[in-house]
């Protein structure tokens, strides 16, 4: 019985994190070696900035056990040292493979004295020890060859202890049942870093769910790809099915490995990937190559799925996690290399300018599918993608991806959907995931069956819905999903007679704008103290005296609660014209508000670099204190707000308060606020009695993404038909009731009482939407 360890996420864990003294020392010898491959590095740096996308270019981050080295240059030798355990893995399976258990490539290396050491380690770095076992392309256009040569002694010495570990562990036959290089890449960069990259890889159990789910799947018509294929997750579980349907069907291994290596492909950009998939697919297929002579080619492609001419047949189904990357975040020359793309598919829904900026909304995930599904799909094939959540619910960006219909006019069919989103299935992400199962050839029929999955210590279960434009007179409208016997919802659609705004947006330096009032210090003055800590600009901590005008309570997201508003010590500077929607013009500022002007003209180096403030201000030379959505509504006396980043609508009326520093005054809600204005107080409550009521929420909930930064941003406004008021009708009458004594007791109220007084409301809320027929009593 072998004493030796399994390769389990746990042993790696122990072995090989990122922050153990050997790994750490490792990675500072080959940082002291950079010059020396300096070529391949910069041929890498093109490539990393392609697949994660610009934000690499500008982040601050570090990697947290080396704070004073250069992002790249770290990131590169983790790359160099997990290309390199790959190699040396795959050497020693292979080696087992084909001499006999008791072989090993690890231990004959490590006993090698230096010449022969390097002799070996070269010929392993740069691939020809794998020609010589008749498999050429495993690595090719490698980024990671060193010249193993020139290596200091030190490093010699830190590859030897890594030998010693690997040798600790059973690399036999009977241990190459999973993915051995996607948890060791978990472990050896950091959470923090892969989340800055972007990088969640797929789970086993999720990948088999999806093949699971795959329609028409047969050893027969079978032939996958996996565009964006990673270290292989769904290769391998491609490879596993074909095996287990070759042993019952009785399929020589020869036969098997034949369909196998023209059956199923992948594809990739990232080269790190490429190694990783194609060690991963040799590995599962190795049992079958005994007694053969056959030299095989691994069907794993480093290229653009998208750009690229790829040259692969089309295949029955495609399956995979696409890349998750905002417009506005991939590189400029990789935007401008798509553009036509983006446009043949019309995925472009907007014209001119909005599209430009628009399109920061949209996802490379909405091309890749379209591109893909063009390019290498049969028609009536299938397509299963992890997808984000948001192109089913986002208006705007969603809406060409909602046309489910390729620039040839080819129609493709939603089969099904499967939302993900409460139960996280990426580990440590806050993820709207979906899957989505689609075909090509045939038009999208409504409603598309929608599972939306749940979890319940720690078991997941799934309810069956029904998804349907939003809309019924636009095909291309966010999707609505809802229980089958709860889709008359729909007939609460419509564009709302009112209109939702944001609250003061200060573009960043809530720092400055925001503080605390200290103390009194005459009748119209009070000494003030900013928070750095409230801005994403950084600021000095300040104190100051200023005038009292221009000075509001601030409501932030969190003080608004269903029916109440919580206490807030915080309050804001507004010196901005409402008319002009800009600040207040110099020299009257100046003259009628000096004490705030110096204080604002201590900041005004970086109120001026905020990036709205160049966007939107700066050409047209408006005072570097200008604020943005500042407008009459701002200074309403009575506004029904909600937070637009929530799970549910949750409103409560802002009116006049006796503050204690400023007397009578107006509150002013913040950015992540959405709000409508009143002037009359029972129109209020009755507009926070219909937002509030569950059948309000219901449909909002039916069509976005809930938690995220829109779900009830103001275009809840634009789906949810709420009538006018009308002080004559009874019903309108009766809820503005309602709300009032919610409001003005929710304190003092039971808790029984509460709920029977928000039954009510909804109750009176299908009356007022005219929808009496729905089911209320669930």
């Amino acid at each position: 019985m072998s004493l030796k360890k399994t390769f389990t996420r746990e042993n790696i864990r122990r072995d090989f994190n990122s922050g153990s003294p050997f790994l750490k020392g490792f990675i500072q010898n080959l940082l002291s070696q950079l010059s020396s491959v300096e070529e391949n590095m910069e041929k890498w740096k093109k490539k990393v900035v392609r697949i994660y996308g610009k934000k690499i270019l500008t982040s601050k981050f570090k990697f947290p056990y080396f704070p004073n080295d250069d992002l790249f240059d770290i990131l590169y030798c983790h790359h160099l040292l997990y290309s390199f355990i790959i190699k040396l893995i795959l050497a020693e399976i292979i080696t087992i493979h084909q001499d006999g258990r008791n072989a090993s490539f690890l231990a004959e290396l490590h006993d090698f004295q230096r010449k022969d050491f390097l002799e070996r380690s070269h010929s392993l770095i740069t691939g020809q020890f794998f020609r010589d076992f008749n498999l050429p392309v495993l690595i090719s256009d490698d980024y990671f060859c060193f010249p193993i040569e020139n290596l200091d002694p030190s490093i010699v010495i830190s590859i030897k202890k890594l030998i010693r570990i690997l040798l600790g562990y059973d690399f036999s036959s009977t241990a190459r049942q999973q993915d051995f290089f996607k948890y060791l890449y978990l472990i050896l960069i950091p959470r923090s870093v892969r989340h800055l990259l972007g990088e969640y890889f797929t789970p086993d159990w999720l990948a088999s769910f999806i093949f699971d789910e795959l329609p028409g799947f047969s050893y027969e018509r079978c032939t996958i790809l996996d565009p964006s294929c990673g270290s292989g997750t769904f290769i391998i579980q491609g490879i596993n099915r074909f095996k287990m349907a070759g042993k019952e069907l009785g399929i020589s291994n020869e036969e098997l490995l034949k369909k196998i290596l023209t059956g199923i492909a992948g594809i990739d950009l990232n080269p790190l990937s490429v190694l990783s998939a194609r060690a991963n697919f040799l590995i599962q297929v190795l049992n079958l190559l005994e007694g053969s002579d056959l030299q095989i080619r691994i069907p794993i492609i480093q290229g653009d799925a998208i750009l690229d001419d790829i040259g692969l047949a089309k295949v029955d189904y495609i399956v995979g996690n696409p890349p998750w990357i905002s417009w506005d975040l991939l590189p400029r020359e990789y935007r401008e290399e798509t553009r036509s793309l983006w446009e043949y598919h019309g995925l472009f829904s907007l014209d001119g300018r909005r599209a430009l900026y628009g399109g920061s909304k949209k996802d490379i995930s909405m091309l890749f599918t379209y591109a893909t599904t063009e390019k290498f799909l049969k028609n009536n094939g299938i397509l299963a993608f992890l997808m984000t959540q948001t192109i089913f619910k986002t208006k705007g960006a969603g809406d060409g991806f909602r046309r489910f219909q390729l620039g040839s006019k080819t129609p493709l069919k939603v089969l099904k959907v499967h939302d993900l989103s409460r139960i996280n299935p990426f580990q440590d992400a806050s993820s709207t995931t979906s899957i989505m199962f689609l075909q090509k050839g045939v038009s999208t029929a409504y409603p598309v069956p929608f599972y939306r999955w749940t979890t319940n210590k720690g078991k997941n279960s799934m309810i069956r819905l029904a998804a349907t434009p939003v809309d019924p007179n636009s095909v291309t409208s966010p999707w609505l999903t809802l229980a089958e016997n709860r889709l008359g919802l729909k007939e609460l659609f419509g564009n709302s007679i009112y209109d939702a705004r944001e609250g003061v947006n200060t573009g960043g330096a809530n720092g400055v704008y925001w503080f605390r009032i200290l103390e009194k210090t005459s009748h119209a003055k009070i000494r003030i103290e900013n928070d750095p800590a409230l801005g994403k600009i950084p600021v000095e901590r300040v104190r100051a005296q200023i005038e009292t005008k221009n000075v509001f309570p601030l409501i932030k997201s969190k003080n608004v609660k269903k029916w109440a508003l919580t206490s807030s010590d915080l309050y804001v500077l507004v010196c901005q014209d409402p008319e002009t929607r800009r600040g207040f013009p110099l020299v009257t500022f100046q003259k009628s508000s000096p004490l705030q002007y110096a204080y604002l003209k201590r900041f005004q180096e970086r109120l001026e670099n905020r990036a709205l403030y160049k966007k939107f201000f700066a050409k047209i030379n408006a005072p570097f204190y200008s604020m943005y959505n500042v407008q009459k509504e701002t200074f309403s006396p009575y506004k029904v707000a909600w937070s637009r980043m929530s799970k549910n609508l949750e409103a409560a009326l802002i009116k006049p308060v006796n503050d204690k520093f400023l007397g009578e005054i107006i509150p002013i809600p913040q950015e992540t606020i959405s709000y409508v204005p009143f002037n009359d107080l029972e129109e209020a409550f009755y507009f926070c009695a219909m937002i509030n009521s569950e059948l309000s929420n219901e449909f909002v909930r039916a069509y976005s993404v809930t938690g995220g930064k829109g779900f009830a941003s103001t275009h809840v406004l634009q789906y949810l038909k709420i009538p006018k008021f009308a002080p004559e009708n009874e019903i309108h009458v009766e809820l503005a009731k309602q709300a009032r004594l919610l409001t003005e007791n929710e304190s003092s109220l039971k808790k029984d009482d509460n709920i029977e007084m928000e039954k009510e409301i909804t109750r009176l809320s299908a009356r007022a939407y005219k929808v009496p027929e729905l089911n209320l009593s669930r």
